[in-house]
């Protein structure tokens, strides 16, 4: 499965708290809902604008090089994190199915 990040979607870190935020969307204040994330997140969407087109195995080979630590051991948990945030952010609209 392909993926592509909607345009106008942008991460932000404002000291150390994370967001996704679609800046075509003007009524964030009066639905009082923001899309938050963790600095995980922020990496792996971050990951997603710059490739544009993705599968999950793309961002996976990204995000890997970034961390320090990484052994073979943290692949499955990595994986499986990555695919409930990606369907978090289909659910969102943020992300839309695709083919290349």
């Amino acid at each position: 499965m392909l993926y592509h990040v909607k345009e106008d979607v942008i991460p932000r870190d404002i000291a150390g708290v994370y967001f996704l935020v679609d800046i075509t969307e003007k009524d964030y204040y009066s639905k009082k809902e923001i899309f938050s994330t963790n600095e995980t997140g922020y990496e792996l969407f971050k990951i997603m604008k710059r490739l544009s087109v993705f599968s999950v195995v793309d961002i996976l080979q990204e995000f890997v090089k970034l961390l320090n630590d990484y052994n073979d051991n943290m692949y499955d948990m990595i994986l499986e994190d990555t695919e409930k945030f990606i369907a978090d952010l289909v659910s969102a609209s943020y992300l839309e199915e695709c083919q290349r």
